[in-house]
């Protein structure tokens, strides 16, 4: 399908330009748009690194990407099964379940 093909060609863009952007050090200390991230903004970062290190905080952060990568891949049957179809209905329905989401494990 044409959608699906503008959103792979959309994922291959961003990879590129995010390997780009890497290699060039635009983001790091002293890079073009270091500067543009108000400093209340930035990560707080460990000085001793951050990759790998494995935590409770981890897996919360493996549960958040498997269901967001679940709802994604699931929003145009959520759609279908709604008895009152419409974006309005789906759009209230989205902010419930998100407001919920966001009382229990905010």
């Amino acid at each position: 399908a044409y959608s699906s093909f503008f959103a792979f060609m959309a994922l291959v863009y961003t990879a590129v330009v995010m390997v780009v952007r890497c290699g060039d050090g635009s983001y790091a200390v002293g890079g073009h748009f270091f500067s543009d991230l108000e400093p209340e903004l930035s990560p707080d970062l460990p000085a001793g690194g951050y990759l790998l290190k494995i935590g409770p905080k981890s897996l919360l952060f493996i549960n958040i990407l498997a269901m967001a990568f679940h709802c994604h891949c699931n929003a145009c049957k959520y759609y279908r099964e709604l008895k009152d179809t419409t974006p309005r209905h789906f759009r209230n329905c989205t902010i419930l379940a998100m407001g919920i989401a966001a009382v229990l494990y905010g």
